[in-house]
């Protein structure tokens, strides 16, 4: 597959990296960046064909298959649409745009040049998290009632200057819950399902952001279960960052701990069947035994190329991206408007 990437930030720099683990898969054509001085040095560095200052140079490319699109946020849409009349699948950061009506524009133009478009939540491919899925659809959990899924970082001694643009709510679309919390709203989603309400409650405490620092969910499933989404960057934890699954059923739990985003996580599953409640302990994966890893970038761009080779819908589509994407806004109205949110959105 010959792959152009656009935007070469910590994401874009990231993506490339995961392309060039995979050489039998993956040829790294061209790269993008407004700062020519980092696209050469990309370019360079992952043996590209060319670099480019104006991603549109890029897509012109007849030899370019795909595209990784790595640029903030307020310009997903406008790549996006012009990657899909560039003819190129898409994989897209997250979040999938700023509004529902970009997100409308994406799918659309994709759809119409008939291109592949997939949204980097990444942490859905967790081993855990598919695990875990696996237990929900075939019953083993039954009934579900809770699902809570969060992360917690201190990042109170970032500057300013070291969020970038993400420190601009404008650009970014938010804050913590944009950049991370979208994430463990990801997950929310893919294990309990379509969201009916939403509320939230959001502050900004100690860090110079224009968004939020500190935020919680509370999300109401078309299925009648209970989501809790808790997302801060200024919460004090012994290892860089903390982040837990819990899912709980009318007949069993799993909950999971770790770092659902690369390293080795840790799952307990409790199963009403077992006496006494009894529990099944693994790691993921299981042979790592806290000693190695995996890595869910590595999976995720697994999944994209391999949807684009048999036809297949990807796991987190267009469509999916949108949902996530509107349950994300529904908790900045909730939040401001101190009120539930009913979905959809008008």
């Amino acid at each position: 597959m010959k792959i152009g990437v656009i935007g070469l930030g910590a994401q874009g720099k990231l993506h490339l990296n995961k392309y060039a683990c995979l050489p039998d898969h993956v040829e790294i054509v061209a790269v993008s960046d407004v700062v020519s001085s980092v696209a050469e040095e990309m370019a360079r560095k992952y043996n590209a064909k060319a670099w480019y200052t104006d991603y549109n140079k890029l897509l012109e490319r007849p030899d370019i298959d795909a595209v990784s699109i790595c640029v903030p946020n307020y310009l997903h849409a406008e790549v996006a649409i012009a990657s899909a009349e560039a003819g190129k699948h898409m994989l897209l950061e997250k979040p999938m745009a700023v509004s529902l009506e970009e997100a409308d524009r994406i799918i659309k133009a994709a759809e119409k040049a008939e291109v592949k478009l997939m949204l980097g939540y990444n942490h859905v491919f967790n081993p855990m998290i598919q695990h875990v899925k696996g237990l929900i659809k075939n019953g083993c959990l039954g009934k579900l009632s809770i699902v809570k899924s969060q992360y917690v970082r201190n990042l109170t001694k970032m500057s300013r200057e070291n969020f970038g643009w993400r420190a601009d709510a404008i650009r970014a679309g938010g804050g913590v819950i944009t950049e991370s919390g979208v994430h463990r709203i990801s997950l929310s989603w893919y294990l309990g399902g379509e969201v009916r309400e939403v509320s939230a409650f959001t502050e900004r405490l100690a860090m110079d952001i224009d968004g939020e620092d500190n935020a919680a969910i509370l999300l109401t499933y078309k299925s009648g279960g209970l989501g809790i989404v808790i997302c801060s960057w200024v919460a004090e934890f012994k290892g860089p960052e903390w982040e837990k699954i819990e899912v709980y059923g009318t007949k069993g739990s799993a909950i999971g701990y770790g770092d659902t985003r690369s390293g080795v996580a840790y799952l307990e599953v409790s199963d009403a069947d077992i006496p006494e409640y009894g529990r099944i302990h693994s790691y993921f994966p299981p042979e790592a035994n806290f000693k190695g890893g995996f890595d869910t970038y590595t999976e995720e761009i697994k999944h994209f190329l391999d949807c684009i080779i048999k036809g297949a819908r990807p796991i987190v589509d267009g469509y999916a991206g949108k949902a996530i994407l509107e349950i994300t806004l529904a908790a900045y109205e909730s939040a401001k408007m101190k009120r539930v949110v009913s979905l959809p959105l008008s």
